[in-house]
């Protein structure tokens, strides 16, 4: 009887060092430290820590709102880029008629449509997950269908020859080989979510990071903005090492291994 091993995967002591180093340089050029950068430019560990205590149960909802619009925008904006990505190569009308579209709205920065954006929505959640929605989707629709286009012309005449459907080739042939290929964009997409997201906040909401951050800015709390910081860069961290763990068990017959 076969027994499966568990694989501890340790983060690598470079990794730990790294932040560490990081940690230390942060400490020793602060106040805290050598005060060579002074509180209002920069502020030392200790006012951040203070900042956690001063904001209280605030940064749960505030990581909680921030993270439900990034899965949100994440979720749908891929689902709606790899549908029309697909019917874009897969309907020769439905291409001509989007790609012109596609095209011309896609070198546009998403950001710049924040005022009508604001016009339209006001500062209700629907204009803010339409942003970021928006955004992922232009991403992943020309990723998904430029991968569909380079699947080798090889794997589709094989499955042809031994008489499998268009229906079949593209279940089984087509969306498989493409796995692979959109890793990268969706990396990608993580980081420009949340970009996105602290923008959408910036026009307006009543909680969130962004909020918080524009929120300590007017009222400036350099520590508070730092903080807001820190927690966008472990949140995007999560959500990329996930991603890639995901993934890498997705596409584990492509020879890739899971982060």
């Amino acid at each position: 009887m076969k027994t499966k091993r568990l694989k501890l995967k340790l983060v690598s002591p470079l990794s730990i060092l790294s932040v560490f180093l990081t940690l230390f340089l942060w400490y020793s050029l602060s106040e805290d430290g050598l005060k060579i950068i002074s509180a209002i430019k920069f502020p030392p560990p200790t006012q951040v820590f203070e900042s956690i205590e001063f904001l209280g149960f605030k940064i749960f909802t505030d990581i909680f709102a921030t993270s439900a619009r990034v899965l949100f925008g994440l979720i749908v904006g891929t689902i709606l880029g790899c549908v029309v990505g697909a019917m874009i190569v897969f309907s020769r009308r439905t291409g001509e008629f989007l790609n012109p579209i596609i095209e011309g709205s896609r070198p546009v920065p998403v950001i710049a449509m924040i005022p009508f954006f604001l016009m339209w929505f006001g500062i209700e959640e629907p204009g803010k997950l339409f942003l970021v929605t928006i955004g992922v989707f232009m991403i992943v629709v020309v990723n998904v269908s430029e991968s569909i286009r380079n699947v080798p012309k090889l794997y589709i005449q094989a499955a042809q020859t031994l008489g499998a459907s268009t229906r079949i080739i593209r279940k089984r042939i087509i969306f498989p080989a493409i796995i692979p290929a959109l890793i990268g964009p969706l990396r990608v997409a993580v980081a420009l979510t949340f970009t996105l997201v602290v923008a959408a906040e910036f026009m307006g909401a009543q909680n969130g990071i962004g909020y918080r951050i524009l929120e300590a800015r007017r009222l400036f709390y350099p520590q508070v903005i730092l903080l807001g910081i820190i927690q966008l860069g472990i949140l995007a961290s999560i959500f990329d090492a996930v991603l890639q763990r995901t993934m890498g068990r997705i596409t584990r017959w492509s020879g890739r291994e899971s982060k």
